[in-house]
Parts: structure tokens; C-alpha cells; sequence
């Protein structure tokens, strides 16, 4: 038997995570949202919208096992391969702030694992 569901509708947010989830927890009707943070989950939290318990379930809460990509040029004409070759001369990086941006923080831990990783 073939089912028909409704179009779904998306409304696209290009605001920082914990905007996001201030927004949802002052009324903003949505019933998907990806929040970079354990704060950001925590304001939903608080906002009686998400269970208490949501990160002592499989995963500890997280849904995705996103990775950090470096984008270059076209045609990457340094070369660039790898977090090391981001501290040549003449490279320049443009990076989020992470007092503002998860996924800067995220970036962070990717980059200090990476330098761990080396010096083992």
C-alpha cells in the first residue's frame, strides 16, 4: 500500500547554535533542530522541551559524527593537506570565533587531538 505524507517545509537558520535554541525556548515552533553544544541542549532543557535525561541515551545525546574539513581555493594552489600545513608562511585562515561559533569549538578539539596524536 503506498502512503502519501505532506511536503515537509524547512524555514533555514544560518544563526549560532545557542541562538537557535534561545529562539526555540521562547516559542519558536520547530521540530528538528542540530545545536553544536551540550549548553545550547541544556536551554531546551530548562525550557521543560527536552527530557533531562536526553545524553544518557545511546551516543550520550550526539547524532552525528561530523568531521572537520579544510576548504581550500580552487584547485588548492598552497598544497594544503592537513592542519599542519595551515602554519606555513603565506597561508592565511579564516576561522570562526569560538567565544561564538560550536563548531569552532569543536574545530579546537579536532586540531588539539590532531597535535596530540603527532607528538605520541
Amino acid at each position: 500500500m503506498l502512503v502519501a505524507y505532506a511536503s515537509p517545509s524547512f524555514q533555514e537558520s544560518y544563526k549560532a547554535s545557542g541562538t537557535q535554541a534561545r529562539s526555540i525556548a521562547g516559542g519558536f515552533e520547530a521540530d528538528v533542530t542540530l545545536l553544536a553544544l551540550e549548553g545550547d541542549v541544556k536551554k531546551l532543557v530548562k525550557a521543560g522541551l527536552v527530557k533531562e535525561e536526553w545524553s544518557r541515551q545511546p551516543y550520550d545525546g550526539m547524532v552525528t559524527r561530523s568531521i572537520v574539513v579544510l576548504g581550500t581555493r580552487e584547485g588548492n594552489p598552497k598544497e594544503i593537506q592537513d592542519f599542519e600545513d595551515l602554519t606555513r608562511p603565506h597561508v592565511k585562515v579564516l576561522y570562526p570565533n569560538p567565544k561564538t561559533s560550536g563548531g569552532a569549538q569543536w574545530d579546537i578539539n579536532a586540531i588539539y587531538l590532531r597535535c596530540r596524536l603527532e607528538t605520541v
